[in-house]
C-alpha cells in the first residue's frame, strides 16, 4: 500500500513538474511531446506554446522595426512591457500549475486550447 501512495505523490509531482515547464518559454515543448495523455499538462502546455509564439512574434516585431528612430523607441518601449506582462503570467501559469487549478492565460489561452498540438 505504500507503494502506491508514493507512486501517486511521484505521480502528481511529474505533472506538476511538466505543468510548470510548459510556461518557461521554449520548454514548453516537452510537455507537449512527453505529457500528451495528461488533460491538466497539456491544457498548460498548448497555452505556454502560445505564450511563447507571441514572445517570438513581440520580439522580432521588435527587432524589425525597431531601428526606426520615433516608431523604434516607442516599439521597443511596448515590447519591453509586453516581456514583463508575458514575464508575471508566466510567474502566475506556474503558481497556478503548482495549486492545481485551471488557468486561461490572457490574450491567447482560449486560441491556444483549441490548438490540435
Amino acid at each position: 500500500m505504500t507503494k502506491k501512495t508514493t507512486h501517486a505523490k511521484d505521480s502528481d509531482v511529474e505533472r506538476k513538474l511538466f505543468g510548470a515547464l510548459s510556461y518557461i518559454s521554449i520548454l514548453c515543448i516537452i510537455p507537449l511531446l512527453f505529457k500528451r495523455d495528461n488533460h491538466f499538462v497539456h491544457d498548460h502546455a498548448k497555452q505556454g506554446l502560445g505564450l511563447f509564439v507571441l514572445e517570438v512574434i513581440v520580439g522580432a516585431l521588435s527587432k524589425v522595426v525597431g531601428w526606426i528612430p520615433v516608431i523604434g523607441s516607442l516599439t521597443n518601449f511596448a515590447a519591453w512591457a509586453l516581456g514583463v506582462f508575458f514575464f508575471i503570467v508566466s510567474i502566475i501559469g506556474i503558481i497556478k500549475v503548482l495549486s492545481d487549478k485551471p488557468y486561461t492565460v490572457p490574450l491567447i489561452g482560449a486560441t491556444a486550447r483549441r490548438w490540435h498540438v
